[in-house]
């Protein structure tokens, strides 16, 4: 590759960095630790600039002049709409070009991706490519080995058969939507991205958030093995007090969708009703969720809808254990973290990284994916603990996020790898 001459970056230089996502407001995890990831960054001088979607919703930015106008793909409903709609999927003019107008304007130092596909597509490699721009890229779920993200098919099963490259397993499976037409989409965006876009090769280095990420990327794409590093999603715990005031009920907080296991989650809580459980949150499934608990009489399971900031901290806090439920790879659960700073420990489901951040008995307890009694089982555990072991429990696990998830500590490594790819560019 043919390479800009640059000076070589020391670890105190101060840095231009452009922070690239879907989405300008924080909609899940990896649209939260895109916007703490640049506070982090600004926190120590550096430049920061933004790229993204157009939204009502959207942080203010002074960048929001080249965001990209948003759409959803599978909402179209006319023919010709559909089909434009389509081919933005898979490549989108309007994302390269207003890119390419940001980076002859604010060229920065290096580019930092987060989730782009589908809504700017993988066009915006292209650009920086060109405009030489060194890539970093947070792999916050499997879009590089699924073209669906969620390694979950169309039978609501597991599966890796497209991790390789062979896509037209999407089709064969409905994996989106459970539609034909929709998963024909999401399969040609993948293949597209391979044949002429192919962002494991152009893309400079990938952060792997847990070694789960890391472990299932190189297993299934050799490529990803000599230029990733797992490297952990920070927390400010200083947004977290410890708390010691803890309430005798359980909490589920994060988006109502089946992938989360909330179904697994209500079906235990119904098998223990002499459990309170307290769901925060919304989507697809809220409506029937909340269905279901009217028409079976369910009386211990409380529908509190969505909450944020010191609300949602203060709910955390006072909850005696939260649950993680999940039933696709998990790949790291910052709700996990966010529990456990509070002293609240966790009830997680062992799949993805889930394991990673939960030491069996000393802060929280692990349950088999997808089977309620298997989860009723812990609640049982966790409701028998003595108050000396619960207090134990909480200590260990406020001590396990102050000792493996420190912005500190990750500032420096990330700091690293922006320095690795950026010297690399030299001739």
């Amino acid at each position: 590759m043919t390479q800009k001459s640059q000076p070589s970056v020391s670890p105190h230089t101060s840095l231009k960095i452009l922070q690239v996502n879907c989405f300008h407001y924080i909609r899940g995890g990896s649209d939260k630790v895109y916007f703490e990831t640049a506070e982090l960054l600004k926190s120590y001088g550096h430049e920061i600039s933004y790229f993204s979607t157009k939204d009502p919703n959207n942080a203010p930015t002074v960048y929001e002049d080249y965001f990209v106008d948003a759409i959803e793909y599978f909402d179209k409903k006319g023919l010709v709409d559909k089909v434009k709609a389509t081919l933005r999927f898979v490549h989108s003019g309007e994302a390269a070009d207003k890119l390419d107008a940001l980076l002859k304007v604010h060229r920065p130092d290096v580019a930092h991706l987060h989730v782009f596909q589908s809504r700017l597509s993988a066009s915006i490699i292209k650009v920086l490519k060109k405009h030489k721009v060194p890539m970093v890229m947070t792999v916050h779920e499997y879009k590089l080995l699924c073209p669906t993200y969620t390694m979950i098919n169309g039978n609501d099963q597991l599966c890796e058969r497209c991790g390789s490259g062979g896509y037209h397993h999407c089709i064969i499976n409905k994996c989106n939507k459970k539609s034909y037409g929709y998963s024909v989409i999401s399969a040609m965006e993948a293949y597209y991205r391979d044949l002429f876009i192919p962002c494991e090769k152009w893309i400079d280095h990938f952060i792997m958030i847990s070694d789960f990420v890391y472990n299932k990327h190189v297993s299934l794409k050799s490529v990803f093995e000599g230029k990733s590093t797992r490297l952990y999603n920070f927390l400010n715990i200083d947004n977290y007090p410890y708390s010691t005031e803890k309430q005798d009920h359980f909490l589920f907080f994060g988006r109502l969708i089946k992938e989360k296991g909330v179904l697994t989650l209500i079906e235990a809580f119904r098998q223990r009703p002499e459990l309170q459980l307290r769901i925060v949150g919304t989507g697809p499934m809220e409506e029937d969720i909340d269905t279901f608990i009217q028409d079976n009489g369910i009386s211990n399971i409380q529908l509190l809808g969505f909450k944020k900031g010191e609300e949602l901290t203060k709910e955390i806090a006072q909850s005696k254990f939260v649950i993680i439920p999940s039933e696709w790879y998990e790949p790291f659960g910052l709700t996990t973290t966010e529990a456990m700073a509070t002293g609240t420990p966790v009830i997680g489901a062992s799949i993805g990284a889930i394991p990673e951040l939960i030491q069996e008995k000393r802060t929280g307890f692990l349950f088999a994916h997808g089977q309620p009694e298997s989860l009723a089982g812990a609640l049982t555990m966790a409701s028998q603990v003595s108050a000396q072991t619960y207090r134990s429990m909480s200590e260990n696990a406020r001590s396990f996020v102050e000792d493996n998830f420190s912005k500190e500590e990750h500032y420096q490594q990330l700091l690293q790898i922006y320095t690795q790819v950026i010297n690399q560019y030299q001739s």
